[in-house]
């Protein structure tokens, strides 16, 4: 029986985030008016570099906008990032029966793995910290470096995902 699952997660926007986009958006729309008054004077730039600054303030909020998409057929997991609804990328590409280990991101063994300095490549393609439903996985990618990835699953994919590997995946609940 073949098995395939999809599982979107939006990722949570960091303080700096919201504020730069806030700030962009301000300043966008503090100099509209100004653009149009000022514009006789400026010989008409002032309006194209409004502009301007309205797409510069769409362009970073919408590229501030990340989900992670994972993709599980028959024991390997696909891990891509999507950024703005328009861009993708695929991060790793793993079979679960590899993982050395994918538990809860809590407790002093995650902590110890974070702090591991043989673990060379490490990302969150989680919701974001203090999310709950937020696990790890150390394993080993096909360049040869050790990974520690961050990661939110469904409760059904984590069941299938132990299916391929239920000695090193361990599903709280």
């Amino acid at each position: 029986m073949d098995i395939y699952k999809e599982y979107m997660v939006k990722q949570k926007r960091s303080a700096l985030s919201i504020a730069g986009s806030v700030c962009l958006w301000g300043l966008a729309v503090a100099c509209t008016p100004l653009a149009f008054t000022m514009s006789v004077l400026t010989y008409g730039l002032s309006v194209p570099l409004c502009a301007g600054i309205y797409f510069l303030a769409w362009w970073f909020t919408t590229n501030n906008s990340i989900e992670f998409e994972y993709i599980f057929t028959n024991g390997e997991l696909d891990v891509d990032k999507i950024s703005g609804k328009r861009k993708r990328k695929r991060y790793v590409t793993i079979s679960v029966s590899k993982f050395d280990v994918c538990e809860k991101a809590e407790g002093e063994r995650f902590q110890n793995y974070q702090k591991d300095p043989n673990i060379k490549v490490k990302f969150d393609a989680s919701k974001g910290a203090g999310t709950e439903n937020r696990y790890y996985a150390v394993f080993t990618n096909k360049e040869g470096n050790r990974m520690l990835m961050l990661f939110s699953p469904a409760s059904g994919l984590l069941e299938d995902m132990k299916r391929y590997n239920p000695m090193r995946i361990v599903i709280d609940g």
